[in-house]
C-alpha cells in the first residue's frame, strides 16, 4: 500500500505517509457531526438486532 505513494515521489519515507494518513483520519473524525457520532454509539450500545430476514423486508 505504501509502495505506490513512495514510488510516485510524493514522499520519501513510509513514516511520512503513515503520519499523513493518521492526520487525515483525525481530521475526518473531527468533521463528523456530533449527532452522527452519538447515533452510532447508541446503535452499538443497543445490542444485537438479531438475524436479518430479507424475505420479510421484501414482502
Amino acid at each position: 500500500m505504501l509502495k505506490p505513494v513512495l514510488g510516485s515521489g510524493h514522499s520519501t519515507f513510509s513514516s511520512d505517509v503513515v503520519r499523513e494518513a493518521l492526520r487525515l483520519m483525525e481530521k475526518q473524525e473531527e468533521e463528523k457531526p456530533a449527532w452522527l457520532r452519538q447515533d452510532f454509539k447508541d446503535g452499538i450500545e443497543s445490542g444485537d438486532a438479531g438475524p436479518l430476514d430479507l424475505e420479510a423486508l421484501t414482502a
